[in-house]
């Protein structure tokens, strides 16, 4: 669950830069955790 609240806080820094970029990164942060979980 920490790893949940660092990963939010990371979204919330690339929040403050451009947006097109930042759910950029979001979307690829989202597809490493997935892999990990499974």
């Amino acid at each position: 669950m920490e790893e949940k609240n660092w990963v939010e806080r990371e979204a919330l820094l690339l929040k403050d830069r451009d947006q097109h970029q930042a759910a950029s990164e979001l979307s690829l942060w989202l597809s490493f955790l997935c892999t990990r979980v499974k």
